[in-house]
């Protein structure tokens, strides 16, 4: 296994990511032990491992939001390398809205408001390729790499490997994307399952210093991710998975400027197989609109 060489920018980065997970988990920051070649090999096969073979698989979860007046149930249906829906629901309402993302487009239903919007996939970012498969990854709760997909035995030479606490291993991914300061990883337990994803980005490298300057053993991740206006300006999504037999609850927080939006998805559980739903047929009563206007209930 040939482990990528990060410029400085990059290791500044992976190390606000190594603080910040750090800060989840409350532990010390002495207790990230890089993996040797060997072992870090070894503990990919075993993850992958964990990963079964799959053509279609669907979940569903309760949706709770700070944003939300009401609790949402969340239909999830996936077509491997093909589809991606979404189907938001409301009690006596049924389907309030709807995303429908593949390869080639993304289209976002608002049916409250009969209102939808549309983009092509090339239209809207081509820095990251591959999106769009680590985009069904995620939603499976399994690790990537943007730009070589799913994390696999092949794929696995461009990160690195980090034990964090007892049997908690930290993937950070080194291929560098276009976009300049936005750097991921994710958290992985004995059992093969994530608990943990942090992706971050931030205005400049000087502002990500600051950050990281700053940071000490304890910081909780509020701390650490918020800051002045005039110091730094940046964006962080953090996703803390709890894996269940009965389902698994994920406690998301993204922060974008100034606005901080909680995100709670409880009980879900992913079946391998079935048919799932169909793509919904727009008919001449939806409007097209700008994505903030589809977005408002």
């Amino acid at each position: 296994m040939q482990y990528m060489i990060m410029n400085s920018g990059s290791r500044r980065g992976f190390r606000l990511l190594i603080l910040l997970l750090i800060a989840l988990f409350t532990a010390n920051v002495s207790a990230q032990t890089p993996l040797s070649e060997k072992e870090g090999r070894k503990r990919v096969k075993e993850i992958v491992g964990t990963y079964p073979q799959w053509t279609t698989a669907e979940w569903q979860g309760k949706v709770k939001s700070d944003m939300l007046p009401i609790a949402l149930t969340a239909k999830v249906f996936l077509k491997r390398d093909q589809l991606i829906l979404i189907s938001l629901r409301a009690p006596l309402l049924g389907e309030v809205a709807r995303v429908e993302v593949d390869p080639q487009s993304v289209l976002l239903i608002n049916k409250m408001k009969r209102r939808y919007w549309k983009r092509e996939i090339s239209d809207i970012d081509t820095r990251m390729p591959g999106s769009f498969e680590c985009l069904q990854s995620l939603l499976l709760g399994r690790a990537f790499i943007i730009g070589q997909g799913e994390l696999s035995e092949t794929s696995a030479q461009y990160a690195g490997y980090y034990t964090m606490d007892e049997d908690i291993t930290f993937i950070a991914p080194m291929i560098p994307v276009e976009i300049e300061n936005f750097n991921y990883g994710f958290a992985i337990n004995g059992a093969g399952q994530m608990i943990n994803i942090i992706m971050q980005y931030a205005e400049t490298e000087s502002q990500s210093e600051d950050i990281i300057s700053s940071a000490q053993s304890g910081d909780d991740y509020n701390r650490l991710t918020s800051g002045s206006e005039e110091k730094i300006k940046n964006y962080d999504f953090s996703a803390q998975i709890t894996p269940a037999n009965s389902g698994s609850n994920v406690q998301a927080t993204m922060i974008a400027e100034q606005m901080k939006v909680n995100l709670n998805i409880e009980g879900i559980k992913i079946v391998w197989g079935g048919n799932g739903f169909a793509r919904l047929n727009l008919t001449s009563n939806y409007q097209s609109t700008t994505l903030s206007q589809c977005l408002r209930f």
